[in-house]
């Protein structure tokens, strides 16, 4: 199930929030495991400690268009990928790599028809 915009929104507010106030506590910036997002027809995103990247194969790109690679970034603006058009049932491993400073919080795929 994919979030809406809006719910990516409250999600990464309350995300940075919570972020932010862990590492006030603690005093250093947190630290990301890896962890994959949600499919967006076909394509998820899925980050590390500073970097994040799409992959389209699962099993395969579902609706041709445009897709984008965007990651919520700790304590720094947020960082995307340049948009890429990609066809229905193209594979496209490891593309739309991006990167934050600190740490992401979490990414997703990003779609306009």
């Amino acid at each position: 199930m994919a979030i809406s915009r809006v719910g990516r929104s409250r999600l990464a507010k309350v995300s940075l929030i919570g972020a932010l106030a862990a590492g006030a506590i603690g005093g250093v910036a947190p630290m990301a495991s890896a962890s994959t997002s949600p499919t967006t027809n076909g394509c998820y995103s899925w980050w590390g400690n500073t970097s994040s990247d799409g992959h389209c194969t699962d099993p395969y790109v579902t609706v041709s268009g445009n897709y984008q690679n965007y990651a919520d970034c700790y304590a720094e603006t947020n960082s995307y990928s340049s948009w890429g058009w990609f066809g229905r049932g193209s594979t496209v491993n490891a593309w739309g790599t991006v990167e934050c400073t600190w740490s992401v919080n979490s990414s997703w795929i990003n779609f306009s028809g």
